[in-house]
């Protein structure tokens, strides 16, 4: 998509990176009950860095504590890099969804903190599984 385009590669100039993040967060700012609008800016952000991500969900919370909405949101990438095993990927999906328990506190934020404990849940589950995969590959 379009969206994708102007966002990734995440740049590695200052000066662009702090352009993409202040147009990321006025879209935000502008877009908030869009959404349309808004599920499409999270498919672009969910393929960026842990920081931008965050960033994003944090003033996307500030301004909608909607939860059908949020449920919606994309919070990973929808897909895996690297080789090798899996396992690192999947542990570093539940240490970034942890690092987002933090924003999720109050009676607001009850339905989206469980939400994301359950996207945790389901994610040690898969490294269990991953696990037992890899052994019964290396046995052979």
């Amino acid at each position: 998509s379009v969206l994708n385009h102007l966002l990734t590669p995440e740049s590695e100039d200052a000066g662009t990176a702090s352009k993409q993040e202040l147009w990321i967060q006025t879209t935000i700012e502008r877009k908030y009950t869009d959404e349309q609008s808004i599920y499409h800016l999270f498919c672009a952000v969910a393929e960026q860095g842990p920081d931008r991500r965050k960033n994003a969900l944090k003033r996307f919370l500030e301004l909608n504590s909607d939860y059908a909405l949020f449920e919606k949101l994309p919070l990973l990438s929808l897909t895996y890099t690297g080789w090798g095993s899996l396992i690192p990927n999947i542990q570093r999906r539940i240490d970034y969804l942890n690092s987002l328990l933090p924003m999720l506190t109050g009676t607001t934020f009850l339905k989206h903190r469980k939400k994301v404990e359950e996207d945790i849940e389901s994610l040690k589950e898969y490294i269990k599984s991953e696990e037992v995969r890899e052994l019964l590959e290396f046995l052979g």
